[in-house]
């Protein structure tokens, strides 16, 4: 198989799985539409763009490895998925209109340095989503005016991610950062308060509550890092 034609499974609503070989070399736009069951996906090495609403409504789609040899992320190509985590890997340069609007799950995304066009709304609607780490140091001249209209994240240029020790790395990302602070608040049990570490982060009131010996150690390994 070399092609894969637009809209190929689009409302394929009780398709739970799938996998593109490397064969493939053209893929559609709006190939998985409305596959609501869809969990488990890939893009194949072979293409260099995911294309325009690849998968978009893919509800159950809480995430998905994209290849480093993609350069372009299509217009709205994870409009109102379920994702939960997305990597935007450095080969990445742009990232088109809508590619992740309406994405309830995000809570922190980083965007890389190589990253040189954010088209418009390309997080708009993602209500959750605190958290936006740009490697830039401030806005690209190739950047949309409105790339981040209509989202309430707080914006944090100049991110630099230092290389991990296991411990820290509460998101897997092979880095101890502030993405990984977002996490902390998924061990709460009972309350304690970590004031100055929540000024040097973003200043803002967050409450970190009890946690496991193995969680806590992992606390205290970001709080050195970013210290």
């Amino acid at each position: 198989i070399k092609t894969i034609g637009g809209s190929a499974f689009k409302g394929c609503t009780s398709l739970k799985s799938i996998e593109i070989p490397d064969t493939v070399e053209t893929i559609g736009e709006y190939t998985f539409f409305l596959c609501e069951s869809l969990t488990t996906a890939n893009i194949p090495d072979s293409l260099t763009a995911v294309p325009t609403g690849m998968f978009q409504r893919c509800y159950s789609l809480t995430s998905i490895e994209i290849p480093e040899n993609i350069t372009t992320i299509g217009e709205e190509a994870f409009y109102c998925s379920g994702l939960k985590n997305i990597e935007i890997p450095d080969s990445v340069e742009t990232i088109c209109e809508k590619a992740f609007e309406s994405c309830h799950g995000l809570t922190s995304i980083i965007i890389p340095d190589n990253v040189k066009v954010v088209e418009a709304d390309a997080f708009a609607g993602c209500e959750n989503l605190t958290d936006i780490f740009c490697e830039a140091e401030s806005k690209p001249e190739g950047w949309d005016e409105a790339w981040n209209a209509s989202c309430d994240a707080t914006v944090h240029w100049g991110y630099s991610p230092v290389v991990a020790d296991k411990m820290g790395d509460l998101n897997e990302d092979g880095f101890v950062d502030k993405s990984d602070y977002v996490k902390l608040k998924r061990f709460c049990f009972n309350t304690i308060q970590l004031t100055e570490y929540e000024k040097e982060v973003n200043s803002r009131n967050i409450t970190i509550q009890y946690v496991s010996m193995n969680a806590a150690s992992k606390i205290f390994a970001v709080i050195r890092c970013i210290e």
